[in-house]
């Protein structure tokens, strides 16, 4: 009798376990996966003109410094009655002394017939949707190892303040950039429109009514002995909205055309009577900074071989105050070329940054990459750098109390970054 059950136990067994691998395979016959990731090496050099500098490109290194990146993704998808749903899973190494991967550019997606629906993404349609000529190859991240001094500050770059100010990139210390429910329409015509949802830009994955992912600088006012405020970059209600529009022409070249605006409510400076703006020091006033309107407008054209892009961006007034900063309005054009003849490509970029009108920056950039092999590729940059520019409200390090006042210097500093790389991609 226990032979019997054993035997028939086994048998049963057996046939429970090709029952469900033959049910898992029906059911997930259509889900495709895709494996993908990158990484990258570098190492850059910057070397100043004009005065005397002391900050360190590493702690204790002044001329040198390395950088790495990587991350590899998961795609996955399956589909049903003409709707593709799935999510994508993104690991990204990071620097930080906890040694976690922080899960940049994990989303979940829907995409049908009406367009695609993005939820939890890293970055807003202006990531996708924001035309700049770094598309065309010069990508000018020399800013990455030269430092300016602190009396050099520009708020205004490629990207817009929202874009900027909540993910790992400006003004965001979590490991967790803060999500965002995002829709793109289909094409018509060329044309594809896309608009971005951020209730609260402090609130990153994982800290829910946390604040402390947003850096604060904290700011003597001016005319005062005990009044300090603390300087948070954080929107409520942000919106960002995009129209991108392609035409291939019959000479074999193509036209791409973007525009991106941002709008969100800027969040209230809080007032204190001491520098430490804990609660017990907190008084009944507040300073309002003006709500976020910032644009961004881009064309680019290509050639067979040659590519080539203008940008111009603006912040306008966004997250500035009269009673702490005048005239705060921020700039930034940009215009690339490249030329792209496989394994080799070469390109050059110009930008311009504006803080009002008396803090300006101009960097040009020389960029060569060479594939080694398919998925390897070396890259060489070049770039030049003048700016000037008086001491304002934003300052890179938020353990200082800073006053917020112009200093009446505007002096040049100028210098020139090489950076020499390795990237691989599979």
């Amino acid at each position: 009798m226990r032979k019997f059950i054993k035997v028939y136990s086994i048998k049963l067994v057996n046939v429970l376990y090709l029952s469900s691998v033959f049910f898992v395979s029906h059911v997930f016959a259509d889900i495709t996966h895709k494996f993908s990731g990158a990484f990258s090496f570098e190492a850059g050099a910057p070397y100043y003109h004009f005065e005397p500098h002391s900050d360190n490109v590493s702690a204790y290194r002044k001329n040198v410094g390395l950088y790495s990146e990587g991350n590899v993704s998961l795609s996955v998808q399956d589909e049903l009655e003409n709707i593709s749903y799935g999510g994508k899973v993104v690991l990204h190494t990071t620097t930080k002394a906890k040694g976690a991967a922080s899960l940049n550019g994990s989303r979940l997606f829907i995409k049908s017939k009406i367009g695609l629906m993005e939820f939890g993404s890293q970055h807003s349609i202006a990531k996708v949707m924001q035309i700049s000529p770094k598309a065309c190859g010069a990508m000018g991240t020399w800013s990455r190892y030269a430092k300016l001094p602190e009396n050099y500050v520009f708020a205004a770059s490629s990207s817009l303040p929202i874009e900027a100010f909540s993910t790992n990139s400006v003004g965001y210390s979590g490991t967790e950039s803060v999500r965002k429910i995002s829709y793109y329409t289909p094409e018509y015509y060329g044309l594809t429109f896309g608009v971005s949802y951020i209730p609260d830009t402090s609130n990153s994955t994982g800290n829910v009514g946390d604040d402390t992912t947003t850096k604060a600088i904290v700011i003597k006012l001016p005319g005062y002995t005990n009044r300090y405020v603390q300087y948070r970059l954080v929107a409520t209600d942000a919106w960002v909205g995009g129209i991108n529009y392609k035409h291939n022409f019959q000479s074999g070249s193509s036209i791409k055309l973007g525009a991106v605006i941002e709008y969100g409510n800027a969040l209230p400076m809080k007032v204190y009577n001491n520098p430490e703006c804990k609660s017990e020091h907190k008084i009944d006033d507040v300073i309002n900074v003006k709500d976020i309107l910032a644009y961004s407008l881009g064309v680019s054209l290509s050639k067979e071989n040659i590519h080539c892009g203008v940008s111009y961006s603006t912040w306008g007034d966004s997250f500035f105050s009269d009673e702490i900063v005048t005239k705060p309005k921020s700039d930034s054009w940009s215009i690339g070329i490249a030329y792209v003849e496989v394994p080799i490509g070469v390109s050059l970029e110009w930008s311009y940054n504006t803080y009002g009108d008396r803090n300006s920056r101009h960097a040009i950039t020389f960029g060569s990459d060479y594939q080694l092999a398919e998925g390897l590729s070396a890259y060489f940059d070049l770039s030049y750098f003048i700016a000037k520019g008086s001491k304002v409200l934003l300052d890179t390090d938020p353990k200082k109390t800073q006053i917020a006042s112009y200093d009446d210097q505007v002096k040049p500093f100028s210098g020139i970054c090489g950076i020499l790389g390795i990237k691989i991609k599979f």
